[in-house]
């Protein structure tokens, strides 16, 4: 009888796990989807006769983000792959501006946080 009881509370535990790691998943999707829209961006913006260094700076910063929040859940093989399969999906060049517009308003809120969280420092005297 207590294995039973056991099994039942590993069968409740696995199946309020499943949404989260569907969710993890799609934003590791989300996160290689990005990571590959501004390396494209950013490699489109290095070959130009005369970068904007500061778009340069602010767009790498991205890729970075994208790529450290990615290092932070997977193997590195498995990041390449993911970036892979992600950057597939796509057709052309215009494909990738507008999936830049979904990157753009996640990094915008992501900001909005960060001056959030450096009010707050500095409300308190950090």
């Amino acid at each position: 009888m207590p294995y039973r009881r056991l099994n039942l509370a590993i069968a409740g535990v696995l199946l309020a796990s499943a949404p989260v790691a569907a969710s993890a998943a799609d934003t590791q999707a989300h996160d290689a989807r990005c990571a590959y829209v501004k390396s494209a961006i950013l490699g489109k913006l290095i070959q130009e006769e005369e970068p904007d260094q500061q778009l340069v700076a602010g767009v790498t910063a991205h890729v970075l983000y994208y790529f450290g929040r990615l290092d932070a859940s997977l193997e590195r093989q498995a990041i390449s792959d993911l970036i892979l399969a992600e950057a597939l999906k796509f057709e052309t060049f215009d494909e990738v501006g507008s999936a830049e517009k979904v990157c753009d308003a996640e990094m915008q809120a992501t900001i909005g946080f960060m001056s959030t969280v450096g009010e707050r420092l500095t409300a308190n005297g950090r």
